[in-house]
C-alpha cells in the first residue's frame, strides 16, 4: 500500500506519525503538496497537473488541509477520487462537514442533539438583535471558516456582538452564533466510528482559562 499524505506542511508532528505508523505496517507514505502548481503561480489547471505528476505511485490519499485551502482542492480530490485513488475521508464528506450550515441541517435531519445555532449571511446589512436570538450570553461565535480554536470566541454580552458581528459583516464572512453549553465544563469527548462501529474515543480539555 501506497499513501499520499495531501499537506502543505511536511514537518507537522501529525504528518511524521502517519509515516511512521505506515513504515511499521509495511506500507509506504509520503507528503504530497497538492497546492504546489497553483502557488508558483498557474492555473487551477496547472495544479491538478503537477499533484497527478507527484500521484503515479500512490494507491491511496489522507487528505490534510486546512479550511482555507477548502474551496480550491475539493475538486481535486473528487478528481483523485474520479481516477480510482481511495481516500480516508471522501471530498464530499469533508466538504459537508467545512460547510456549518449544511452541516448542521444534517446532523438535525439525523436527529443528533447540537446547540442551537443562528447562522449570518456574509451580505446582512444590518445589526444584530441579541433579545431576539433564542439563546443569551454567554454565547459562541464563530467564523465561516474555523479550525483548532482560531475564530471560534465566547461572546459576553451586545457589544462585544456588535464588534464581531460589524467586522464580519465588513468582510463580507458568514459566521453563526451558537449556544453555550456551559455544563460541558470546558471538556469533550471526539469519537471515531468506522463501520457503524466505535473504534476509538478521546477527551479533550481545554486550557486553564479558556472556554
Amino acid at each position: 500500500m501506497k499513501i499520499a499524505i495531501l499537506s502543505r506542511r511536511p514537518d507537522l508532528y501529525a504528518n511524521h506519525r502517519l509515516i511512521a505508523e505506515a513504515n511499521a505496517r509495511g506500507w509506504h507514505a509520503a507528503v504530497v503538496d497538492p497546492l504546489q502548481g497553483y502557488l508558483e503561480g498557474g492555473s487551477v489547471e496547472s495544479m491538478h497537473e503537477a499533484c497527478f505528476r507527484q500521484m503515479h505511485e500512490f494507491d491511496a490519499v489522507i487528505p490534510r488541509y486546512g479550511p482555507f485551502w477548502q474551496r480550491k482542492l475539493h475538486g481535486l480530490l473528487l478528481l483523485l477520487e474520479q481516477q480510482g485513488f481511495r481516500s480516508l475521508n471522501s471530498a464530499n464528506a469533508i466538504d459537508l462537514v467545512r460547510n456549518t450550515a449544511a452541516c448542521q441541517e444534517v446532523m438535525n435531519l439525523n436527529g443528533l442533539p447540537v446547540p442551537r445555532t443562528v447562522l449570518f449571511s456574509e451580505n446582512k446589512p444590518d445589526s444584530i438583535r441579541p433579545e431576539k436570538l433564542p439563546f443569551g450570553f454567554p454565547m459562541v461565535f464563530k467564523r465561516q471558516y474555523s479550525s483548532q480554536g482560531l475564530g471560534v470566541e465566547l461572546i459576553t454580552g451586545p457589544a462585544m456582538l456588535a464588534d464581531r458581528s460589524s467586522k464580519c459583516f465588513d468582510q463580507h464572512e458568514a459566521f453563526l452564533l451558537q449556544e453555550f453549553i456551559a455544563e460541558a465544563n470546558a471538556s469533550d469527548l471526539r469519537l471515531m466510528v468506522i463501520g457503524g462501529k466505535l473504534v476509538a474515543a478521546m477527551r479533550r480539555s481545554a486550557k486553564i482559562g479558556e472556554f
